[in-house]
This record gives structure tokens, C-alpha cells and sequence, in this order.
């Protein structure tokens, strides 16, 4: 091969265009060396995947306090009882059924990190193929990017809903850009994990609308459209008949306050580039860290309108499919009159997807109207090269200082440092890429990489995430009497780690009361022996659940001495922001009578 065409060859690499872009455009050698380059790729995300998987199994012992929900829904389907509807039961049927074969002590819970992991690792190749098929050979970097994407890792660590939704999001997807009719089953399933994901049937059955110009192939496309929709119609109908005196969808689902005062569209446009492209640039202080944030909502905004206008003009429908479901998830969670920022996680690889789709046909489209000196792009490459390898070693030189910096957030980076340079060398060597593209993009992942680094530490911190709960169910078994009743905000967290004692814990919401001597009344009342006051909903007045729990109540409790019918056992601490004090309650001269007239009613 000459030099003329090996030139050729790098100009061909260097661009951002699909890898499908015309079977003629390539020589047949050149065609199957990329072709080898994208089954090694495949392979190597897949256990760079895994690797991450197994890194963070078990992370965080103490899981959020909704999974134990996700696991009564599915109990109560299974034992034919009315269960709530406000989550659907896929993923509590999924964990019950996988929790036949897990050991231990609590195997519901391992089988939800389990789900995870097999989930999160399959997600890495489906994910791969989704992006070579939209932004083409930018597609490894996406992949990378969403696998250590810090809220990426936090949900995996977490057995409920979000890791699921993002696999069987990526898999609708994939089978949508297929094409398949098999996309029908996997989003009906995912229906069943998530309502939103609902919407996925809609968005398959305008693109077969819209794909299939014969009468005979649109009615199909209905008829599979409408029993993928059973599932949902099903459980629907039945939230109604089982509920009926709720009129309201939102009062029975997860969109409870859905359209309700107080929405939250700006909120959850942040969220979802906190979750995003925040973690991309995390670390830097002082006013460059104001406009490096306002720099990257711009360009994120930008992004993703470029790709959907992009997308409309072109008449591009699979980037439109990707936008839509992007669009509505949005309005129907900004829609909320409460939302979290973990609610943007199941959207994350979506939005950097449109992002970069966005970008890499705004550049495309400048290129091919603008006449640009070939000194420009190259020199453009040298500056960003020179630029983020002196960022990334500013931000390496602030690590230590992080009090969160643990051993397994270490090994994410070098793993990650090990697979982009080890796919680029690959790329090179097979492709006959131009170097200095590549060292640019590695320096922008290098800085990419430290980062992450820095979010892995204010998101997952060190893994002890209510980990004083956890104490306080062993503080249970190993010191209370038998049977003796604990009130407490988190009784479904502690029966997971004192399964046999679940009818003990009693939820302090429960007892009624405005000040702790009614309070208190009527704990005794209950026969409760030991109050439980925690950090994690003392401290903060201004929770919504705070207000809706009426925890004033027992808020003299966050003081650990005795106090008038309480008693100060101890005070189990996971650091000095989360911790629990326990109370043994008595009754003193002032309640006896009362307590003692409340027995015999």
C-alpha cells in the first residue's frame, strides 16, 4: 500500500461519520480490520463491564430504603393479595425468583445486586452496538463514559429499579434500530419495570408506521403493538378495581403529585446533566468552576437540540425515536411535583448519546459549508493535547486531599486509563488512525478519568450510606429482649437484617402524636420498648417526609441524654453526620396512668 493511500486511510479514521456509511468506501482489507476492531472492542467493554461489576458488588451493604417496596409488590402479586400500586412488579418478581439460588443471610438483597451485575454487564455490548449504529466510531468512548459514570455505579450498588430500566432501555433500542418485532416483548417487559417505560411501545409502533408502507405490515405492527400494551392495560385495570376509590392514576402510581403545583422542569433538566456531563469536569474550584458549568449546560443544550434538529431535517428516524423517548421521559418527570436526581439516571446514556450525535453533525455540517485551513484542526488537536493534560494533573494533585478516595474507586480509573489506551493502540495498529487525533482524545478522557474520580467520591463516598440502620438491626439481636418492640423511620431496613424480628419494628410514623409527650403516650400505648431516633431524618426539618411524618414529634430525641420516660441507651455511629440514638421508654409518674388506661381499652 502507498503513501498517498495510507494517508487517505487516516483521513477516512479520523472522521465521525458511522461505520456503515457505504460498504464502497473502503477497501475490503481496510473494511475487515475495522471489522476486527469493533469484535475486539465488543469483547473488551464487555469485561471491562464485569470488571467493574464484581469491583462493586456488595458496595453498599445497606440498600436505598425503596427496595424492600419493590419486594412487597412482588410478594403480594405472587401470594394473589392487593398489592400497592405504586411501583410495578417486574423487578420484585425478577429479585424473588433469582433469590432461589443466592446464599446468605438475606438473599433477596444479593439477588438484587445480582440482577444488577448480570444486567449492568450485558448493557455494555447492546450499548456498543446502539452507538456504532448512531455517532459510528465514537461509539467505545460513549460506552466508557456511561459504564464509570459515577451515578452509573451508585445504581449498580443499589438493587432497585434504575439498572434494569437502562438494560431494557438499551435492549428496546437496539432491537428498534435493528430492526425487530421482538422489540414489542422487551418493551412490554420493561413496562413492567417502570411505567414510563411504557412509552417505548408507542415510539416502536410509530417507527414501524413510518417504515412500513404496506397495509398489511402497519396492521401488524398494531396488532403487536396492542398486546405488548396488555400487560400494562392489565395492571391498570386492576389498580382500578382493587382501588377504586382513588379516581386518580397519579394517587395509586409513581407519579403521585404528577401535574400537580410546583412542578419541576428546571430541577430536572439539572438533574440530568448532574448526572450527565457534570461528573465529566468535576474537581475544579473558584470562578472557573461557575463557567466551566455554565460552558457545559450551554453545550449540552446545544447538543441535543443540534441532534434533534438535525434529526427533523434530515428526516433521520432512528435519532428521532432516541429523541422522543428522551422528550417524553423528561416532561413526565418534570411534570412531578417532586422529583430526585436519581430519577435521571435511567436517561443518562441517552442524553450523552443525542449529545454527541448533536455535536458530530454540527461539526460535520460546518466542515462541509466552511472552507477551514488544514492547520486549524490539526492545531486545534496540539492545544487541547497541551491543555487537558495540564488539567488532569492539576486535578490528580487534588485527589489525596478527597476524604472519600478508596481503594476500589482507584481501580476504576486505572482499569479505564488501561482499556481507552489499549483500544486506541488497537485502533492505530489496525486502522492506521492518525496518532494525534487519538492523543488529543485520550487527554480529554484523562481529564475525563480524574474527575470521575472526584464524583465516584461525592456520590458513592465510601459505601456506608445508612449504614447506622444496618448497626442498629445487630444492636437488636444482640442486646434487646425477645419480642421487645423498636420504634423506628427505617423498619423495612432493618428487617432485611433482622428478617425474624420484622414484626417487632414498629414505624415511628405510626405513632401518633404533635409533641413527644402524646408521643409518647401512645408508644406505650403500643408497648413499644425502645425509640430510635436517626440522623438521616432528624436533621433535615425541610424533607418533604420530615413534614409528612410529622417527625417534630421526637425531635428533643437528637439530643443523646435522658430526658423525662427516656431512657439513653446509646448512640450507633457511622461518622459524624450519621448516627442513631437509641431510648429505652418508661413510663414515669406523669404517663403510668395514662399508659396503663390505654392497655385495658
Amino acid at each position: 500500500m502507498g503513501v498517498n493511500s495510507r494517508k487517505k486511510l487516516g483521513r477516512n479514521c479520523a472522521q465521525s461519520a458511522p461505520a456503515n456509511t457505504g460498504p464502497l468506501s473502503v477497501s475490503p482489507d481496510l473494511r475487515s480490520r475495522r471489522e476486527l476492531f469493533g469484535k475486539i472492542t465488543l469483547a473488551s467493554l464487555t469485561v471491562f463491564a464485569a470488571t467493574l461489576a464484581v469491583l462493586y458488588f456488595g458496595y453498599q451493604p445497606v440498600p436505598n430504603s425503596d427496595f424492600p417496596a419493590f419486594i412487597s409488590t412482588a410478594e403480594n402479586i405472587l401470594s394473589l393479595e392487593a398489592p400497592s400500586f405504586k411501583r410495578t412488579p417486574g423487578l420484585g418478581i425478577a429479585q424473588i425468583l433469582l433469590s432461589n439460588f443466592m446464599p446468605g443471610p438475606h438473599p433477596q438483597l444479593t439477588a438484587g445486586w445480582m440482577l444488577n451485575t448480570l444486567l449492568y454487564i450485558a448493557t455494555a455490548p447492546l450499548l456498543y452496538l446502539v452507538g456504532r449504529r448512531v455517532i459510528g466510531r465514537a461509539a467505545p468512548l460513549l460506552v466508557i463514559l456511561v459504564l464509570i459514570n459515577p451515578w452509573s455505579l451508585y445504581m449498580l450498588t443499589q438493587p432497585i429499579v434504575e439498572t434494569s430500566l437502562v438494560f431494557f432501555l438499551v435492549l428496546t433500542f437496539f432491537l428498534i434500530l435493528k430492526p425487530s418485532r421482538w422489540t414489542y416483548l422487551t418493551a412490554a417487559i420493561a413496562s413492567m419495570f417502570r411505567y414510563e417505560a411504557a412509552v417505548l411501545i408507542f415510539i416502536m409502533l410509530a417507527v414501524d408506521l413510518v417504515r412500513n408502507k404496506q397495509l398489511r405490515e402497519r396492521f401488524w405492527a398494531v396488532a403487536f403493538a396492542g398486546l405488548a400494551s396488555l400487560p400494562m392495560i392489565v395492571w391498570l385495570l386492576a389498580m382500578f378495581v382493587i382501588r377504586p376509590g382513588n379516581s386518580s392514576l397519579a394517587e395509586n402510581t409513581y407519579f403521585d403529585g404528577y401535574l400537580a403545583a410546583g412542578t419541576s422542569f428546571a430541577t430536572f433538566a439539572d438533574y440530568i446533566w448532574q448526572t450527565a456531563a457534570a461528573p465529566l469536569f468535576m474537581g475544579t474550584s473558584g470562578p472557573a468552576c461557575a463557567s466551566i458549568t455554565v460552558v457545559s449546560k450551554i453545550v449540552l443544550a446545544t447538543s441535543l437540540f443540534g441532534a434533534l434538529t438535525f434529526a427533523v431535517y434530515r428526516k433521520n428516524w432512528r435519532t428521532l425515536a432516541l429523541a422522543a423517548f428522551l422528550i417524553v421521559y423528561y416532561f413526565l418527570h418534570a411534570s412531578r411535583s417532586f422529583t430526585v436526581d436519581r430519577y435521571a439516571v435511567p436517561v443518562l446514556w441517552l442524553t450523552l448519546l443525542l449529545a454527541f450525535k448533536g455535536a458530530a453533525d454540527t461539526v460535520t455540517t460546518l466542515k462541509q459549508r466552511l472552507t477551514i485551513p488544514a492547520v486549524i484542526p490539526v492545531a486545534l488537536l496540539i492545544l487541547t493535547s497541551i491543555v487537558c493534560t495540564m488539567w488532569a494533573l492539576t486535578l490528580l494533585r487534588r485527589l489525596p486531599s478527597w476524604p472519600c478516595f478508596t481503594a476500589i474507586s482507584a481501580w476504576t480509573s486505572a482499569i479505564t486509563a488501561i482499556v481507552a489506551v489499549g483500544l486506541a493502540i488497537t485502533r492505530i495498529a489496525l486502522t492506521r488512525c492518525r496518532i494525534l487525533a487519538h492523543v488529543a482524545v485520550l487527554t480529554v478522557l484523562a481529564v475525563v478519568i480524574v474527575s470521575n474520580q472526584i464524583a465516584l467520591c461525592t456520590v458513592l463516598g465510601d459505601g456506608k450510606t445508612d449504614y447506622e440502620f444496618k448497626l442498629l438491626a445487630d444492636w437488636y439481636r444482640e442486646k434487646a429482649p425477645q419480642n421487645a418492640k423498636l420504634a423506628t423511620t427505617m423498619p423495612h431496613l432493618l428487617a432485611i437484617f433482622a428478617p425474624d424480628s420484622e414484626q417487632d419494628f414498629v414505624p415511628t410514623r405510626r405513632i401518633p402524636g404533635d409533641i413527644l409527650n402524646e408521643f409518647t403516650q401512645n408508644a406505650l400505648r403500643r408497648g413499644i420498648t425502645y425509640v430510635a431516633w436517626d440522623s438521616r431524618m432528624g436533621l433535615y426539618p425541610g424533607d418533604k417526609y420530615y413534614q409528612r411524618w410529622n417527625m417534630q414529634k421526637i425531635a428533643p430525641l437528637k439530643v443523646a441524654r435522658d430526658r423525662a420516660s427516656y431512657e439513653f441507651i446509646t448512640q450507633l455511629k457511622t461518622d459524624a453526620h450519621n448516627y442513631i440514638n437509641i431510648f429505652r421508654l418508661t413510663a414515669d409518674e406523669n404517663t403510668n396512668q395514662n399508659a396503663q388506661t390505654a392497655r385495658t381499652e
